[in-house]
């Protein structure tokens, strides 16, 4: 007989047992619920008309893809972050969505924060 043991540490073990168990539980459940998504997916003509009706700074990208200096899917997917063209374009992007985020944790309605056209995500505010 192990005297060691002490029923303390047979529990601390049973519990690690169990969390790891339920990790290896966890990870299989999110496994099969990322192989259920399907990705969203956007076409180069789709981006086109959106930046063509976009802030310059996406108009420019635009013009930029068009003359094969870049990518969509370069773009897209991150490739071109290097790039100080498409920084401008995301990091103007991303203030607007903390501004969204903000408005929603002060308790604005998604009313309030779309507005009439006057709302954070007015467009000429991009």
């Amino acid at each position: 007989m192990v005297t060691w043991r002490t029923p303390e540490l047979a529990a601390a073990e049973a519990r690690l047992a169990a969390a790891v168990l339920n990790g290896h539980e966890v990870a299989a459940r999110a496994k099969a619920v990322a192989a259920a998504q399907r990705p969203t997916v956007v076409t180069d003509t789709e981006l086109e008309r959106a930046a063509a009706d976009g802030p310059p700074a996406l108009r420019k990208l635009a013009e930029r893809v068009a003359a094969g200096d870049l990518t969509w899917q370069q773009i897209a997917n991150g490739e071109a972050m290097s790039d100080p063209d498409v920084r401008a374009a995301t990091e103007n992007a991303a203030r607007q969505l903390g501004a969204v985020y903000r408005q929603f944790e002060e308790g604005h309605t998604l009313d309030e924060v779309l507005g009439d056209g006057d709302g954070i995500l007015k467009h000429s505010s991009w």
